[in-house]
């Protein structure tokens, strides 16, 4: 039977008894006095089992033709479902909708196939990748982050990391191997410590490699207050990692910013994003003075926004900025980039392509 009655039919008036509220509230009262025993479970079913389920007509209930369940055989099916639902799996209706990328901090979500286990917690995270010139650009991912401590947010970030091909933009890889995982991560005064597995063969590349490392160490310090990595290697620290004999005793810091990131970003639609008619656009920039150059073009090719932008500050620091434009429903490319004051060519050119509905 339902929980409630349509909000049009007679019980919801009152012109007739309201029967299915009347149940509902002997149905409470009695589970109010119930003390479950730890093992009610198995003497629930083994009561169930010797004594089959009777059905009758409740008879203020004959002339709907309605069939019910005696009082207290629903009672104890009551209790059994409680506590199946803490000793058993039940599928989960289906998976939970991703929110957009700039959509705050850890959100509690069931996303394992069981709907009674502990919540599972998404949330928003920076993952660095390589781009040109093994320089690294920054993309956050909504994904699974454990419990949503600092920790697993780290982890999730890392393994996301050490897989190129999570990349949202297809220009931008990993330059670990691909052997590499993550067995664990902790964090302690601002410190992650970084446990990986099958990382340490990779091809001589010195100039990919130190990219390498400052993709992991950007990433794992991108939590709040995070300063810097401590890398072990199958739960032991090593001098130097690789070919290329890259030191990684103690902790790691970042490179400076002018050394280790792009010179333009465009953070705001990321690639392949779904956007609304109103489009917000947030680029990131070491440039000098801070100007950059905004393009944004439909899938015919054709400029529909052409700016000069100013960022909040200029080279050696990162400076931010946010610009918002309306454009019609259709497939488009942004484009920044800053202009060489040697021979005005694109310096750090930086393309998202995004759908607007």
């Amino acid at each position: 039977m339902t929980g409630h009655p349509a909000p049009d039919s007679g019980a919801s008036r009152g012109d007739t008894p309201d029967v299915g509220a009347q149940l509902r509230n002997a149905l409470e009262a009695r589970a109010s006095r119930v003390d479950i025993a730890p093992d009610a479970l198995g003497d629930i079913r083994r009561r169930i089992a010797a004594r089959r389920a009777r059905w009758w007509m409740f008879p203020a209930l004959r002339s709907r033709g309605v069939t019910m369940i005696s009082i207290s055989s629903a009672l104890a099916a009551g209790v059994a479902a409680v506590t199946i639902g803490f000793a058993s799996c039940t599928p989960a209706t289906g998976p939970t909708p991703i929110p957009p990328a700039g959509s705050g901090g850890p959100t509690a979500t069931n996303s394992s196939p069981c709907a009674c286990d502990a919540p599972q917690f998404t949330a928003n995270v920076p993952v660095y990748y390589i781009g040109a010139n093994d320089l690294l650009y920054r993309e956050f991912h909504r994904i699974p982050v454990g419990d949503g401590s600092t920790a697993a947010r780290v982890k999730a970030a890392i393994v996301q990391m050490l897989d190129g091909r999570t990349a949202y933009d297809h220009n931008y890889v990993s330059q670990w191997p691909a052997s590499a995982s993550v067995r664990n991560v902790s964090v302690s005064g601002g410190v992650a410590t970084v446990d990986l597995h099958g990382a340490t063969v990779n091809g001589f590349d010195p100039a990919g490699n130190r990219a390498a490392l400052q993709q992991l160490i950007w990433t794992a310090t991108a939590f709040t207050g995070g300063t810097g990595v401590r890398l072990l290697f199958d739960g032991q620290p090593r001098s130097t990692l690789w070919a290329s004999k890259l030191p990684v005793a103690g902790v790691l810091h970042r490179a400076p910013a002018v050394d280790a990131l792009a010179p333009v970003w465009v953070i705001d639609p990321q690639q392949n994003a779904v956007s609304g008619t109103s489009v917000t656009i947030n680029l990131a920039g070491i440039v000098f003075e801070g100007t950059i150059q905004l393009r944004v073009r439909s899938s015919a090719g054709k400029v529909v926004v052409s700016r000069t932008v100013q960022l909040t500050v200029g080279a050696p620091a990162q400076g931010t900025a946010t610009v918002h434009v309306t454009l019609q429903p259709g497939t488009y490319t942004v484009e920044a980039y800053a202009v060489s004051m040697r021979d005005s060519s694109k310096i750090g050119p930086d393309t998202h392509t995004f759908t607007v509905r």
